[in-house]
This record gives structure tokens, C-alpha cells and sequence, in this order.
């Protein structure tokens, strides 16, 4: 359907309008992240029931990480008050990120030990993201690779939005598709182009080399980030399509479909661009309007504020719960593989909210100057 264009003045008070169903929404894609991850702790003794889990859930993590890679640009640029100055923008974004990295780091560090400095170091400085070595991208807390790509965003995104405001409105568009094009294209070349490598993860297909450039490889994931700050822009200036959070679900479910079937290249990224970047516009317009939003209640949005800090600990609960359970219980029965799960999940977020209320929030309060209040970044 076409855009209905506001006048400046409106899209001025849009911008001032918090966004809750988005930070409703982070919740739902840690859910996503959790229940991939959950395919790897092999609780599940039944072989079939693990492979039919599996077979519904292994994509789930994708479209999580990719929805947040594309919600920080998203509300950044939705977000940024006019004029403000570098300093205080990576100071935020420096106490939004480090002390729970840091922290969750000390906590492996104790749990694990310290490897080597070649791998250790790197991931302390968020720069474990850049080297196409499994073992580097996945050293320490291993999800914490997401971060090494967010702080390269970080880095860049003074000079893109300078960019983007540059912009004449009637092409926003053109480059939007052309961006949506190019990270289609991505796995393409890793593909067909790159060395496929060795194969890192024994139960997948997907090589060494594709993998990195493709997921963890900060420049590739920036697309996503690039993305939802074009979304934006054109959310504010009221050149958005309208299309509903009905629809942009129903076309994510489209896609998640057949991505089931598809080499792991195809579907860490590109399947899930068009339909995140439609159902994040559809969720912040409808914050902007006041129309319906299941996302937007209190406590889908208090969880929502705690999933940085779920994300960082999740993974790590999942690896000692489970390995616990396995050396004192055996393999045990399909149903207290559930049950474990189940409580990670709980247990998880039990962690977050404490990290979330009693370290991440007091140091953000104290450290960093509060802007526009809108949904949470990670």
C-alpha cells in the first residue's frame, strides 16, 4: 500500500512518542535465541524428538539476531536528538554495553579459566568478530560476538546518519531496496565465491569462511543495522509502507518456512531482512498512532528491558545447568529434558532482571546522559 506523508511538524511529534511494542518485542526474539540454543545442550534423549525440535527451532536464533542488529539502528535513528555531540552518544552506548560484557566475561574467566591471550584479549576488546577463526569468534562467552558487531555500529553510525539525513526523501526507497539487494547477495558470495573452509559445527554444513563472512563479520551484519535506520527515516518523514504487524508477520512466517530446508548460509541473515524490517516499522507505528499492540504491556516491556543481560547469561546457564544434570542424573527422559530447559529459561531470566535492576541500569543512570526515551537498545 502507499505512504501517507506527514508534515514535519507531526513527524517532530512522533519522534517524542516512546516505542514499547518494540522493546515488547526484543522479549520475543530472546525467546528465539534461547529456544535455538537449547538444540545444543542435547537434553533430550529421545533422538527423534531432538531431531523434530531441531527441525522447527534451528533457525529461530537467526531471526532473533537479526532482529536486533536491525532494531539498534532502528532506534538510534528514531531516537537521536539534533546535535549531539559524539562524546556523549559513545559514552552512552560505551556503559550500555561494556559493564555487562565485562562482567559476564569475569564470571567465564572464573567459571572456565582464562585461555590464551590470543583469544582472550580480542573478546575483552570486542574485536573477536573480525578474524575468521571459530575458536576466536566463540572464545569466552560465545554469544558475545553479537557485541563486536555492535560496537563496529556504534562506531559508525554518527557518520551514517549524517548520511542518511542527507538524503533527498524521494529516494530513501531506492536505497533502502538497494540495501535489502546487497545483503541478499551476501550469502551468494559466501557461497559460491568465498572458500567454504572447514566446517566448525559437526552438525551443520555450513563452512568455516562462509560462515564468518556472512554472520559474524561485522561489516556483512552492519546491512541489517544500515537497514533499520533507513526504516526509520522513513518512518519519521511518513514515507513508510503501510504495512500492518498482521501482514509483516505473515510474511516472516512465509519465509521461516521454507528457510527449514535451506543451506545455514541462506538463512542466518537474508531470508529475515524484508520481513523484520516491515514488522519493526509496523510495531513503531503503531506505538506512534495509538493503535493495537500485543507487545506493549508493562510486563512484556520490563522483560523486554532485561534481555540485554538474558542474552549474555542464557548460554552460559544452559552449558552448567545441563551439563550438571547430564553427569548427576544420566540421560535421563524426554520429559525432564523439558523440564530443564524450562527452568534454564526461568532461571535465565530470574538472573537478568537481578543484572538488569542492580548493575545495568544504576550504571546507565549514573554514567551515561539519558536521551530520548524510546525502546531500549542492546
Amino acid at each position: 500500500m502507499g505512504a501517507v506523508p506527514v508534515s514535519p511538524a507531526q513527524a517532530a511529534a512522533a519522534r517524542q512518542t516512546r516505542l514499547p511494542s518494540l522493546t515488547g518485542m526484543r522479549f520475543v526474539a530472546a525467546v528465539m535465541v534461547f529456544a535455538t540454543h537449547g538444540i545444543f545442550v542435547n537434553v533430550l534423549a529421545d533422538e527423534a524428538v531432538l531431531a523434530g525440535y531441531r527441525a522447527v527451532a534451528i533457525n529461530l536464533g537467526s531471526v532473533g539476531v537479526s532482529f536486533f542488529f536491525i532494531l539498534s539502528g532502528f532506534v538510534l535513528t528514531y531516537a537521536a536528538p539534533p546535535g549531539d555531540p559524539l562524546k556523549r552518544f559513545w559514552r552512552r552506548r560505551f556503559f550500555k554495553i561494556y559493564p555487562n560484557h565485562v562482567l559476564l566475561f569475569g564470571v567465564t574467566a572464573l567459571l572456565a579459566g582464562l585461555p590464551a591471550l590470543w583469544l582472550w584479549l580480542p573478546n575483552l576488546l570486542l574485536l573477536h568478530g573480525w578474524w575468521p577463526n571459530y575458536q576466536l569468534m566463540t572464545s569466552m562467552n560465545a554469544v558475545s560476538w553479537t557485541l563486536s558487531c555492535e560496537m563496529f555500529f556504534y562506531a559508525m553510525f554518527p557518520l551514517l546518519h549524517h548520511w542518511i539525513r542527507r538524503i533527498r526523501p524521494d529516494n530513501l526507497g531506492r536505497w533502502t531496496g538497494g540495501v535489502i539487494a546487497v545483503t541478499i547477495a551476501i550469502p551468494l558470495l559466501s557461497h559460491f565465491v568465498i572458500p567454504v573452509g572447514p566446517k566448525p559445527i559437526a552438525s551443520t554444513e555450513i563452512g568455516l569462511y562462509e560462515l564468518w563472512f556472512s554472520t559474524h563479520f561485522p561489516p556483512t551484519r552492519a546491512l541489517e543495522f544500515l537497514l533499520g535506520m533507513l526504516c526509520a527515516r522513513m518512518l519519521l518523514l511518513g514515507l513508510a509502507p503501510r504495512i500492518g504487524m498482521g501482514a509483516s508477520t505473515a510474511v516472516l512466517l512465509a519465509c521461516y518456512v521454507p528457510s527449514l530446508w535451506l543451506p545455514p548460509v541462506f538463512t542466518q541473515v537474508a531470508m529475515w531482512t524484508i520481513p523484520l524490517a516491515l514488522l519493526t516499522t509496523a510495531l513503531a507505528r503503531a506505538d506512534v498512532e495509538g493503535s493495537f499492540s500485543p507487545l506493549r504491556g508493562r510486563t512484556l516491556v520490563f522483560l523486554g528491558d532485561t534481555t540485554y543481560a538474558f542474552y549474555l547469561t542464557h548460554a552460559m546457564i544452559l552449558g552448567t545447568v545441563t551439563y550438571s544434570v547430564q553427569r548427576f542424573a544420566g540421560p535421563g527422559s524426554v520429559g525432564l529434558g523439558v523440564l530443564v530447559l524450562l527452568g534454564c529459561f526461568v532461571l535465565a531470566m530470574g538472573v537478568a532482571a537481578l543484572l538488569f535492576v542492580g548493575w545495568e541500569r544504576p550504571i546507565m543512570r549514573r554514567f551515561s546522559r539519558p536521551g530520548v526515551a524510546v525502546a531500549r537498545k542492546r
